[in-house]
């Protein structure tokens, strides 16, 4: 399984849009072969900080996620409500 933490800070005025976008992202990414588990998440004492905590079977349902249509079209979308230098997308496998 690969797990994947994709955490950002998002500015103020735009949470309510990202929260909305996200959540398109989320139905859409949990409809696909291969996803285990897809969640947003807000920090608890931060309400700016979002993370997606993704689980797909294997690295190629995951590739195969990156280049769908909806990643490539809400994945920029969300990047430009983030504040700048906040994005961090950090890969786990299970072992």
């Amino acid at each position: 399984m690969i797990r994947i933490v994709a955490a950002r800070t998002v500015r103020a005025e735009c949470t309510a849009a990202y929260e909305q976008l996200a959540r398109e992202l989320v139905r859409a990414s949990t409809a696909e072969d291969g996803c285990a588990s897809y969640t947003l998440n807000r920090k608890v004492d931060d309400p700016q900080g979002y993370c997606f905590v993704e689980v797909w079977r294997d690295r190629a349902t995951l590739e195969a996620h990156q280049a769908s249509a909806h990643f490539k079209e809400i994945v920029p979308q969300l990047g430009e409500m983030a504040v700048p230098g906040t994005s961090r997308v950090d890969v786990y496998e299970e072992i």
